[in-house]
């Protein structure tokens, strides 16, 4: 969880890189200034390929595990074949119900983060 380092996680056959993308609604300055606009705004989920699904065992909106160089938490997967085999897309500015984002496990000093998802 949030402030827990792990192991960086190496690259093998289960490290999927991670491909941090923005929403037009996210935890931003101006949406929290609009109660209206912050409910529009998503939950932090894991978006993977359905090979990687199959792997995991996983149906959408199972519970996963992502981990990487920061620390791990706790979010929904969902399949998605517009994401590439060997990726997981996550949205910048998304939360948990209890607050965490994608901060708790990647850093954006890095150019490439390879992460790892198990099953919650």
């Amino acid at each position: 969880s949030a402030g827990r380092t792990t192991p960086e996680v190496r690259a093998d056959q289960y490290s999927l890189a991670l491909v941090v993308t923005r929403a037009l609604y996210d935890n931003g300055i101006a949406m929290q200034g609009s109660p209206a606009l912050m409910a529009e705004r998503g939950a932090l989920s894991v978006r993977v390929h359905h090979t990687e699904m199959d792997r995991l065992g996983a149906h959408d909106g199972d519970l996963v595990t992502l981990q990487g160089p920061r620390g791990t938490v706790v979010v929904p997967v969902y399949v998605s074949d517009a994401v590439p085999r060997g990726a997981a897309y996550v949205h910048f500015g998304a939360s948990t119900p209890d607050g965490e984002t994608i901060s708790s496990v990647w850093s954006p000093e890095g150019a490439h983060t390879l992460v790892r998802l198990e099953n919650a």
